[in-house]
């Protein structure tokens, strides 16, 4: 039923905001009593500011504490002063007065790392974070990475500061600038005022033993390890084993294969990443079991 009472505002009259937020970042979300739509009027700082029908109000350009924006009412306090009109079905209008506060925060001062300088990672870490970069400000922080070591071969999360491998790394074939198995790579904390700081950090690989089969009588072994399209098996009597699997780092089971007389055992569908690979015997045991760590490369 549309009836010709006017919606009642059920947000707030105030809000504040920290200076140097985005441009286009909702500052203030308009609500109400029943459906309306949101909309601005002309008279105060509105000039400065956009709405959408949903009632989210965002400032046009990024605010500075320090330099005020004179809006209509000329006024530069850093307390801007909006109408927001909620009209409903019936076309009945409210107004409500609200004031956005733009709040102080060091535009000077850069950020601190409270984050570790080193971290050790087991080489069948995979892609998984190998380090987390943390640093204080008043302000909203980015997270980027250097470019003059080894940070060509990670990734960063921006807003979390969680770095990890692009691809998997080897201890038996490193890929840092050294080939020592010693990564070096500078994180770079950004805060609002665009002060920065630098963090060098040093992330260890450590080994991994390859096989990790229980009471192995034979030397059995799988090769190519880096493995790209395919791998075989090396030595043994496949004839007393029941079948291979592959397995992902938490034993779930990707590909089996039946047929162990085939030379090659395909994995080119596997995606980049560390695998278990498990020759099982007929009887099922545990001591004539094979397990590896394979890493699948492209």
């Amino acid at each position: 039923t549309v009836t010709n009472v006017p919606p009642t505002f059920s947000s707030e009259k105030s809000a504040s905001v920290i200076e140097n937020t985005p441009a286009m970042t909702v500052v203030y979300t308009a609500t109400a009593d029943e459906n309306a739509t949101f909309s601005l009027g002309t008279g105060k700082d509105e000039n400065l500011f956009t709405i959408d029908n949903a009632g989210a109000v965002r400032f046009n350009t990024s605010p500075d504490h320090e330099n005020p924006q004179a809006g209509t009412n000329a006024n530069t306090d850093n307390d801007y002063v909006i109408d927001v009109i909620a009209t409903d079905e019936a076309n009945s209008q409210t107004t409500l007065e609200v004031t956005i506060t733009v709040t102080d925060v060091d535009d000077e001062t850069a950020p601190v790392f409270t984050s570790a300088s080193n971290a050790s990672v087991r080489e069948d870490i995979g892609t998984g974070t190998a380090y987390t970069a943390q640093a204080t400000d008043e302000s909203t922080l980015t997270y980027t990475l250097g470019r003059t070591k080894d940070e060509s071969l990670f990734i960063i999360n921006q807003t979390f500061g969680a770095v990890r491998f692009s691809s998997a790394p080897d201890y038996e074939n490193p890929q840092d600038s050294d080939k020592n198995n010693v990564y070096l790579i500078e994180v770079i904390a950004t805060d609002a005022a665009n002060n920065t700081a630098t963090l060098e950090v040093t992330i260890t690989v450590t080994d991994v033993e390859e096989a990790l089969g229980v009471e192995q009588t034979e030397e059995v072994s799988i090769f190519p390890n880096p493995a790209g399209e395919a791998f075989s098996i090396k030595g043994g009597d496949l004839s007393q084993f029941n079948e291979i699997t592959i397995n992902d780092m938490t034993g779930r089971t990707l590909i089996t294969f039946k047929n162990l007389s085939q030379k090659n055992f395909d994995i080119s569908k596997l995606k980049e990443g560390v695998y278990l690979v498990m020759l099982n015997p007929r009887n099922n045991t545990a001591k004539n079991k094979h397990t590896w760590r394979m890493i699948k490369k492209q």
